[in-house]
């Protein structure tokens, strides 16, 4: 069941932007990180968002997991500076499209975390 965008607005109504948007609306283009309970931390430019029964549904293109950080203490901190310590930080490389379901933080990045993630070369276990 899809909800309409006055519920989407009830839902995520106490982080509003700006322009008055619940900031989930307001991401649309940006470069976010994404936090989620099944699928980790994420990021990636955010396409679209969906509020559903279940939770929030973010698509993200061209999106990286991040599957280990260095250099921040948590997401806020991340999203602000980017990862000090490129070196020890793990992000596979990006995939075209994800969408990142139960989505709980939807955080833009600044130009700065933007130039520290370009930093960071894609991680493999192969």
């Amino acid at each position: 069941m899809e909800l309409s965008l006055r519920d989407l607005k009830e839902l995520l109504g106490s982080q509003p932007s700006d322009a008055g948007e619940p900031l989930a609306l307001s991401c649309v283009g940006q470069v976010c990180i994404v936090r989620s309970t099944g699928s980790g931390v994420w990021l990636g430019t955010v396409d679209q968002t969906t509020a559903t029964a279940a939770g929030l549904i973010v698509r993200l293109s061209d999106a990286r997991r991040i599957w280990r950080w260095k250099g921040a203490a948590e997401l806020s901190e991340l999203s602000r500076l980017g990862p000090s310590d490129v070196t020890e930080t793990k992000m596979p490389s990006p995939v075209e499209v994800v969408e990142v379901i139960d989505v709980h933080e939807i955080i833009p990045i600044t130009r700065e975390a933007g130039r520290q993630f370009a930093r960071v070369a894609p991680w493999s276990q192969r």
